[in-house]
């Protein structure tokens, strides 16, 4: 590359850069799938090239101080953080959790087994009733994703009533746990009361000439939370040929072409251009819909978004502790997509995210189920973006190396479920926008065989927990993998209840527990730590956990950690130094927690830290800019070339880190500071790595200001 980087050998500057993919996600109850369609994340410029970034404006995106997006000490940036998913209207799991003393008693279970977190689906009245037989619902429960549709969002789900959820929270509070809910301010329920109502003041006005919807309107109606075209006649739904459906048979994407009703998400220019329109009789008009043909909020309507607000106000002084939005990128703005303009998404962020931000005081945390690249976490202003298990292979791949018995390709496959969690704390140090991720991976039935490892299952999904959250990930368990080839990732079945991850396996209750306990308390292990690979031997994968960047409102202690797993079924040994190479390791202050050596039995895990190594600043300049180019010539001092990890060019930040500290003037060097090419904003990818030069000395003012691609880091004195 010589002393100046690029991007990959291309001129960093006007070069022309790939969207992102998005893949078309299932809802939180998983019960299709929908089709994948290509978009770019963000708006062509004047030249036509689409921005790989997120679209943005300084208004909503700009870092804030003192916001709970800060790198600071708020609960989700902790390490250590595992939980549940459990739904009312499912038959599972055991025992039944069908009200607030089923869900008192479960969380006590969860916590026993070393869960940190309860999140229900969800705490609002979806018009579902107590019980899971379905006779007795107004509707199929899975017609509508298991409970997200709204019916009251500011009620209890009538499976809890107010009174269960301010003691199911009182409960889960004093377990020292935390209690979240998923919550989807997208779509009505047609047989709601809201609905109902609106469509009763719609029928009032469906003579109001064209215009004129709004003067005929109450002020107050509820008909002013949608989306409403012109009227029609029935017209204005032949380009989609959706009727308002049934109350009792709203019909999700798989029973489409049953009785004439189907979902938006089944037509085919859906969902990448726009919502659809389903024609209501009562209105004689049709209301705009993204889900199974129910009316959508209006982000762009001030009653929606009053009305979204006093929920959430509501569930943040009942004492919730987050909010897993369902699919924000498909709320509605006007006629079309929120996320597709700016101001959509402003509208999105400031009836939500910003919202929970501002009346919790940075308690409660914003979640999204989004299925796309970290920058979406900046983009909607949440605190955690889910990596996917569907449409990558990050959710299956520490389960893989596992089935894989350890073989030659182990430690590197258990590496690239770590793609998303790197990708996403590199985002958060190069915006300064602190967003962490979670993942849901994909477990192993509880009877799942394999030759060789005879005693190892079922604790194969303990050592794929303990994997997974020990490189960072906040942890759900919410799914299992049911039989299909384990190598094909389009077959997973989505929502079907698991026993929990140490159910039936010796021991895995107290070594899981164990680890979480650690994880909690140490520096090292935060979601917002840096992860990088260790050596190991074949069937052993480790790998190195560092506190490593100080933020404006927190210093980084410098405590790193080891982590190591046995994938065979033969025991190992593992030292906390073997992951370092001698160099670094005479930079160690401070003392091990835990012994340095682990013993590790087959498909047993082991974790220790404690040592320090320095701290390291994001260089900035007088005008705050930090997108900085260093390089002889532009305010460095030396250029002592790229670096390659283990023989890697393309690495973790952490790894970039390690092999400065390899040369560092400590260890008789030269490098005193690094300049790294985040490779996904470079490429529009997700690949987690950074291309790394080592430096000397810099000056911020003299460096490179123009490339947003690139920072500089300075070792910390």
């Amino acid at each position: 590359q010589g002393s100046r980087p690029s991007a990959f050998g291309h001129s960093a500057a006007g070069q022309s850069r790939p969207c992102f993919l998005h893949q078309s996600r299932p809802t939180a109850a998983m019960l299709y799938v929908a089709s994948a369609a290509a978009v770019c994340i963000g708006v062509a410029d004047a030249s036509g090239v689409a921005s790989p970034h997120p679209p943005n404006t300084t208004a909503f995106l700009a870092p804030r101080a003192a916001s709970a997006r800060s790198g600071g000490a708020y609960w989700w940036q902790r390490g250590g953080w595992n939980g549940r998913t459990v739904n009312f209207f499912s038959k599972a799991p055991d025992p039944a959790t069908q009200s607030a003393e089923d869900l008192k008693t479960y969380a006590d279970q969860l916590k026993r087994e070393g869960s940190s977190v309860l999140t229900i689906q969800a705490v609002y009245d979806s018009g579902l009733k107590k019980g899971s037989d379905e006779s007795g619902q107004p509707y199929k429960p899975g017609d509508l994703w298991g409970g997200l549709a709204i019916n009251d969002l500011g009620a209890a789900a009538l499976p809890l009533g107010d009174a269960g959820v301010s003691d199911l929270v009182s409960h889960v509070h004093a377990a020292d746990m935390k209690i979240m809910t998923w919550f989807n301010p997208s779509y009505v329920w047609t047989g709601s009361d809201v609905f109902k109502a609106a469509e009763a003041d719609m029928h009032a006005c469906r003579d109001a000439a064209e215009g004129a919807l709004s003067d005929c309107l109450p002020e107050e109606s509820p008909a002013r939370y949608f989306k409403w075209s012109e009227p029609c006649g029935g017209d204005c739904w032949s380009r989609h040929g959706l009727q308002r459906p049934k109350d009792a048979e709203p019909l999700s994407a798989e029973d489409a072409d049953a009785d004439g009703y189907t979902s938006c998400q089944s037509v085919g220019d859906k969902p990448e251009s726009r919502p659809c329109w389903v024609y209501d009789p009562a209105a004689d008009r049709c209301y705009m819909s993204t889900w199974a043909s129910q009316p959508s909020g209006d982000f762009a309507s001030d009653r929606w978004v009053a009305y979204v607000q006093q929920a959430l106000a509501h569930w943040i002084n009942q004492g919730i502790d987050g909010f897993v939005l369902d699919a924000p990128n498909m709320y509605i703005w006007q006629d079309t997509y929120a996320r597709l303009s700016d101001d959509g998404v402003g509208a999105v962020v400031g009836a939500t995210t910003a919202f929970i931000r501002e009346h919790s005081k940075g308690k409660s945390a914003s979640f999204s189920e989004t299925y796309m690249a970290p920058g979406y976490g900046r983009q909607y202003q949440v605190d955690a973006t889910l990596a996917g298990e569907f449409d990558w292979a990050g959710g299956t791949a520490i389960a893989e190396a596992i089935l894989g018995q350890g073989g030659a390709a182990a430690n590197a496959t258990v590496d690239d479920g770590f793609t998303y969690v790197d990708a996403a704390v590199n985002e958060a140090y190069r915006t300064r926008f602190y967003a962490i991720a979670w993942q849901r991976p994909v477990l192993l039935p509880p009877n799942t065989q394999v030759p060789g490892h005879e005693g190892f299952y079922p604790s194969a999904n303990v050592a794929q927990i303990a994997i997974t959250s020990a490189g960072g990930y906040f942890l759900e368990t919410e799914f299992i993998k049911t039989g299909w080839d384990f190598a094909d990732h389009s077959q997973a079945w989505w929502w079907t209840s698991s026993p929990w991850f140490g159910e039936g396996a010796k021991g895995a209750s107290t070594s899981l527990g164990q680890l979480y306990h650690f994880m909690a308390t140490s520096d090292a292990f935060r979601t917002l730590s840096l992860r990088a690979p260790a050596p190991a031997s074949q069937g052993t994968y480790a790998m190195i956990r560092y506190d490593a960047v100080n933020t404006a409102d927190r210093a980084a202690s410098g405590d790193t950690g080891v982590f190591a797993a046995n994938l065979l079924n033969t025991p190992v040994t593992y030292d906390f130094h073997d992951a370092f190479s001698k160099e670094v390791a005479g930079q160690f202050g401070g003392s091990l927690s835990r012994p340095a050596s682990m013993h590790l039995d087959g498909g047993n895990f082991d974790f220790t830290a404690g040592l320090t190594l320095p701290t390291w600043d994001l260089l900035a300049n007088a005008a705050g800019g930090s997108s900085l180019n260093c390089y002889p010539g532009r305010g460095a001092d030396a250029d002592l070339g790229q670096y390659d990890y283990d023989g890697d060019k393309h690495m973790t930040l952490a790894a970039c880190f390690l092999s400065c500290l390899h040369n560092s003037k400590a260890a008789g060097g030269e490098c005193a500071s690094v300049t790294i090419l985040w490779e996904d904003a470079a490429l529009g990818q997700v690949t987690g790595r950074v291309s790394c030069w080592g430096r000397g000395d810099v000056d911020a003012e003299a460096c490179n200001p123009d490339e947003d691609t690139y920072s500089t880091f300075v070792m910390s004195q």
